[in-house]
């Protein structure tokens, strides 16, 4: 991985850590060099749920990156946040796609 994607990649992560963190959701960045996904987030309120997240910062999201993660949906809560860099959208927007253990997908947009 060049320097340049580790950067884009690095700036991705701090921009979805505040999505979490805005909303009032506790947010733990995978300890560096450990493999696996991105953060770990707990949602706020009265029942509060666990994900794992794994955030792209891309132009396009390849389908196998989304089939992955509903994969391993079936196992645990998980959250697949995409920043569409290139579209003609504001910055600052971001796609979640939610999945609660084996039920479809959620999209949100969030902005940060």
């Amino acid at each position: 991985m060049s320097n340049s994607s580790r950067r884009k990649g690095k700036h991705g992560e701090q921009a979805v850590r505040q999505l979490f963190e805005k909303r009032g959701w506790q947010v733990y960045p995978r300890p560096r060099g450990e493999r696996g996904d991105d953060m770990t987030v707990i949602s706020s309120g009265e029942y509060p749920k666990t994900y794992s997240v794994e955030v792209k910062n891309t132009k396009g999201l390849a389908y196998d990156m989304y089939a992955q993660c509903r994969r391993q949906a079936k196992k645990a809560n998980r959250i697949l946040a995409w920043h569409p860099s290139g579209w003609a959208l504001p910055a600052n927007l971001w796609v979640l796609f939610v999945w609660e253990r084996g039920r479809p997908a959620d999209v949100w947009v969030w902005k940060v």
